[in-house]
């Protein structure tokens, strides 16, 4: 994905999959997806990134669907 690290959200239930809601809590560990991933993929700047176990989410900030996952 990208360089920059993208922060662990720990101890969070989620079921990890495109189409999967994620819980409101995760709002405390989300961050913007990266500067340069955007700059490649614009459309992703209003997306939140974050990592849980080995996976990283791209979540939708409004919905809090998860719109992909990258192992």
């Amino acid at each position: 994905m990208s360089q920059a690290q993208i922060r662990q959200a720990p101890n969070l239930d989620v079921d990890v999959h495109v189409g999967g809601v994620a819980p409101r809590t995760i709002t405390e560990y989300w961050e913007p997806i990266p500067a340069d991933i955007v700059s490649i993929v614009p459309a992703s700047s209003d997306y939140r990134v974050v990592r849980i176990g080995d996976e990283i989410l791209i979540i939708d900030p409004v919905s809090f669907e998860i719109v992909d996952v990258l192992s």
